[in-house]
């Protein structure tokens, strides 16, 4: 579930913890997205087209635990950061930018 802990919709933070499952966290990204933006995931843009399967790779061959890797990218307004242990963050940016293929 996500858990919005920002002030207003402005500034928002939302986290997630997930379950790192191979080849279905771009997924989950998209879900934190949708759920923040209050709309389906039809309704985004492809994240593939975007970061390709970076996400994906980070949990399929994940580095020793003590690496404590993290994954920062931009997406739909969001600057979303992916830990290793399983932790999805999406910080709105400018709910302007927008992306529609």
């Amino acid at each position: 579930m996500a858990n919005d802990t920002g002030g207003n919709s402005e500034d928002a933070v939302v986290q997630r913890r997930v379950d790192p499952v191979e080849s279905e966290v771009n997924y989950q990204v998209l879900e934190t997205v949708a759920e923040a933006e209050g709309v389906e995931i039809t309704d985004l843009p492809s994240i593939y087209r975007r970061i390709g399967n970076i996400v994906d790779d980070l949990f399929s061959e994940p580095p020793v635990s003590e690496a404590q890797v993290a994954v920062t990218f931009t997406f739909h307004g969001y600057r979303i950061t992916a830990e290793q242990r399983g932790t999805i963050t999406l910080r709105r940016i400018d709910h302007d930018i927008r992306t529609v293929d």
